[in-house]
C-alpha cells in the first residue's frame, strides 16, 4: 500500500544499462520483461522508477529482482527515516531529497529509495527531477 502524497499522474519505468564500450537508455519503459535480463547480464544497469504510487509496478519488480517484502514496503511508504539496511544480495538505501523553493521560501523533500546490488542499481523517486541528472549526463 502506498503511503504518502501521489506527485505524479502515473508511475514511469526508465534505464540506463552500460560497459566501458557501450550505452543503452530506454525512457518510460512499458514492456518490463525488457527488464528482466538486465538481472543477470554483465553490464552494469540502472533502473530508475518515478512515482511510487504504483504498488504492482513494484511488487513486480522486487520479486523479479529478490527484493525483501519489508523493502518494497519501505519503497511505498515515503515517510522513512533515511538508513542503511544490508541485505545478503543487496544495500537497500533511503534518503531525501531536499529542493528550494524561493518564491515561497519553502524546501520541498522527496523520498528516495536506492537498492544497489552487484551489477544492478535500482533508484525509486516520488516525482520527476531529481540530483542524478549529471550523473546520467556523465555516462553519456
Amino acid at each position: 500500500m502506498h503511503v504518502g502524497a501521489k506527485k505524479e499522474e502515473r508511475s514511469r519505468v526508465s534505464f540506463i544499462d552500460f560497459d566501458p564500450a557501450q550505452l543503452t537508455e530506454r525512457e518510460d519503459v512499458q514492456d518490463l520483461s525488457v527488464l528482466w535480463a538486465l538481472r543477470e547480464s554483465t553490464t552494469v544497469s540502472w533502473v530508475n522508477v518515478v512515482g511510487l504510487h504504483d504498488t504492482e509496478l513494484i511488487e513486480r519488480l522486487g520479486e523479479r529482482f529478490g527484493l525483501h517484502p519489508l523493502v518494497l514496503e519501505d519503497i511505498a511508504h515515503v515517510v522513512q527515516r533515511p538508513k542503511l539496511e544490508e541485505y545478503d544480495e543487496y544495500l537497500y538505501i533511503v534518503l531525501y531529497q531536499l529542493e528550494w523553493h524561493g518564491e515561497h521560501e519553502t524546501v520541498a523533500e522527496e523520498q528516495v529509495s536506492l537498492v544497489l546490488g552487484t551489477n544492478w542499481m535500482f533508484s525509486f523517486q516520488e516525482q520527476r527531477g531529481d540530483d542524478f541528472d549529471p550523473t546520467r549526463e556523465r555516462l553519456r
